[in-house]
């Protein structure tokens, strides 16, 4: 997008912004989401969010216009998949058929998109087979998320799943830090209700491991403690209010998340014994709890570092917070 693109990633407890222009980062704002809005990645209140959305903006004094979105795990499919060489024209008709294990619904009822990683090629120079990422959502949901966008003031551009939002970031990094040697990537989203844990060969995705909690486990972990509603434990974890980090229940809870990625790490490993996986980039909320991050890098043998940088060189001053998908999804 050559144009002035704000990219949203609705999360679990929170939207992230990135106003972006021509590949720069310009600005970018969080603003917390109210109880009740969405549901395990499920919009349940349409009118609610949208009003959300629209006080934001106007908070933040956001410029309103073009906008990317990232879609939530729960509002598409994602694989990627080897095909046998074919034109545009017919990748577009043969790609419901990738989808048929996944999908339930009529295949008129969803959206279908790919982004071509690469095309084999047999002595004569002639296509044999494409390497392709493959998306697809309900055409219902993607309606609802272009209005209520509208309703904030957005026209939405561009709707993509997460593994290609980081996939963007990861083909923009490389661009601009080429290397004769293949480099491979482990994106670790320490998020609020769930871990997933991103494997990349260049900007090729090749896996997405879950966890199915996150760091909302930590907070119910500190209410309990100090006998407080959770909203209170989340204020007590960011300021670590009376030094809540270091409850035992906390350290219970970095134990298990790390053990639990720890183990994550070795299905992949198992599962791709070729790889050379050297890296592992922290983004998510639970990426600034320190303990949390020891508790990980203790358990873990490879190389940690901040998602921020994969990012702009100007990331690098605030590693804490650069809010990765939705800026890679304006790279789109």
């Amino acid at each position: 997008m050559g144009k002035l693109c704000t990219g949203i990633d609705i999360g679990a407890d929170a939207v992230k912004f990135a106003v972006c222009k021509d590949g720069k980062l310009l600005r970018r704002e969080k603003a917390s989401l109210p109880d009740n809005v969405l549901r395990e990645g499920v919009i349940v209140s349409p009118a609610a969010l949208g009003q959300f959305l629209k006080e934001a903006v106007k908070t933040l004094k956001l410029k309103r216009g073009a906008c990317a979105l990232v879609l939530p795990a729960a509002a598409a499919f994602f694989r990627r998949s080897v095909m046998p060489a074919m034109t545009a024209e017919n990748l577009k008709l043969n790609l419901p058929y990738e989808f048929r294990d996944y999908i339930t619904e009529e295949r008129s009822k969803y959206v279908f998109d790919y982004a071509l990683l690469g095309m084999e090629r047999n002595e004569a120079g002639e296509p044999v087979s494409m390497d392709v990422m493959a998306a697809a959502a309900l055409r219902e949901t993607i309606e609802n998320y272009r209005e209520i966008l509208k309703y904030a003031g957005f026209t939405l551009r561009i709707a993509v799943p997460e593994e290609i939002a980081y996939s963007n970031l990861l083909r923009a990094f490389e661009a601009e830090h080429p290397s004769q040697e293949r480099r491979e990537y482990c994106i670790l989203d320490l998020g609020h209700s769930a871990t997933r844990l991103y494997f990349f060969t260049g900007c090729a995705h090749e896996a997405t491991q879950l966890i199915d909690y996150g760091c909302a486990t930590l907070d119910s972990a500190i209410a309990e403690t100090y006998n407080v509603d959770v909203h209170m434990a989340a204020s007590y974890k960011l300021a670590n209010y009376e030094n809540a980090l270091e409850a035992e229940s906390c350290k219970s809870f970095y134990a298990k998340l790390a053990i639990d990625l720890m183990q994550a790490l070795n299905f992949y490993n198992y599962n791709n014994p070729e790889n050379a996986l050297r890296d592992i980039y922290f983004c998510g909320g639970g990426a600034q709890i320190a303990p949390l991050r020891e508790a990980i890098c203790e358990r873990i043998s490879l190389a940690t570092h901040d998602i921020a940088e994969l990012m702009p060189q100007a990331e690098m001053q605030e590693p804490a917070s650069p809010f990765p998908a939705a800026y890679g999804v304006t790279l789109q």
